[in-house]
């Protein structure tokens, strides 16, 4: 199942050495969404933003 986090902070472990802008925006919650395999202890997860995505994780 795939849900959409309310709290980005579970899955920033993640994201942790990118350093792109719209992975940031959607962790900080000011634009955009993450969506992952469990919301609370998250193995793989999708930044996304209009049509761009960012996978990380487990694959």
């Amino acid at each position: 199942m795939v849900y959409k986090l309310t709290d980005t902070d579970k899955a920033r472990q993640l994201f942790g050495g990118w350093e792109e802008t719209i992975i940031w925006s959607c962790l900080q919650g000011v634009m955009g969404c993450i969506y992952a395999d469990d919301d609370r202890h998250p193995c793989s997860a999708a930044a996304t933003l209009g049509d761009f995505a960012f996978f990380a994780g487990k694959p």
